[in-house]
């Protein structure tokens, strides 16, 4: 009887268990969306509900992993529109993911919630300031480290990027919180964003690698003396720090023969982040 007993109980436990795996994988995790590209996730919802209001519609994250992928490193992009406007599909005019699945790397790119305006009437998922974008994108960390075996990255190689006010969140998730991240891209830094010394996380790890990238000339918004104080700052702090432009605002071009995926994967190898 004893033995019937813990086979019952043994099969309760087992069930039990499965259960709570198909609740995670068919929710949580979206399954490939392309039969043809089986390493591409679209619209993956990354979202704790911190509004109470069910699932956002801006918390989300479309993902591109290397093929058989178990391990890859990430990069994971943030897209600019001032906080209150942009779209996760602007990754594809900042990094060219097929050359970086084909080095071994994964990308992600995350969408959050937005500001509210004055000049749009859509304020269904929008939050009221910046401050409240952060946590939903230290969620969007967590999730992908979370699930990182589901997805074949790696959750101690996962880095940061994003263009404008998407700068500004991977600076803040890189060097001002603790996620354990090694290096960040930052394109088209904003204007008021001179925080960055009295903000760095000192403890470590420290992000050791920054790539910072500026295309515009004379942009009130993204003015090249942002991204020259960011790079200063980050120099003082013995951080392995690179600062480029068109060649033609101020600031050098990248070197002869890269792209800015071809040059931050350069950088990733040089210092140790990777190592494909």
């Amino acid at each position: 009887m004893r033995t019937v007993k813990n086979i019952r109980m043994y099969l309760f436990h087992i069930s039990s268990i499965l259960l709570i795996c198909s609740h995670l994988y068919s929710e949580d995790v979206h399954p490939p969306a392309d039969a043809d590209d089986p390493g591409y996730y679209e619209a993956v919802s990354y979202d704790k509900d911190r509004d109470g209001n069910g699932d956002n519609k801006y918390a989300k994250l479309d993902i591109w992993v290397p093929e058989f992928s178990a391990n890859a490193p990430l990069i994971v992009f943030f897209h600019g529109g001032g906080f209150y406007k942009g779209s996760r599909s602007t990754v594809k005019s900042n990094f060219d993911i097929d050359y970086l699945r084909s080095k071994g790397i994964a990308v992600a790119t995350c969408g959050y919630p937005l500001t509210k305006s004055f000049w749009s009437s859509d304020k269904e998922d929008k939050v009221n300031s910046t401050d409240d974008i952060y946590p939903y994108t230290d969620d969007a960390i967590d999730y992908l480290k979370t699930y990182s075996s589901y997805f074949g990255i790696n959750p101690s190689q996962i880095f940061v990027s994003g263009s404008s006010a998407g700068a500004v969140i991977a600076l803040r998730l890189a060097y001002f919180a603790d996620h354990g991240i090694h290096s960040c891209a930052a394109f088209n830094i904003p204007t008021g964003f001179d925080d960055f010394a009295d903000n760095y996380n000192k403890t470590p790890p420290q992000p050791s690698t920054i790539f910072i990238h500026n295309k515009y000339t004379d942009d009130w918004l993204h003015p090249i003396g942002i991204s020259r104080t960011v790079h200063s700052m980050a120099k003082d702090l013995n951080i392995n720090s690179r600062l480029y432009g068109t060649g033609d605002n101020g600031l050098k071009s990248i070197p002869k023969g890269y792209n800015k995926s071809e040059y931050y994967y350069r950088l990733l190898k040089k210092y140790g982040h990777i190592d494909q």
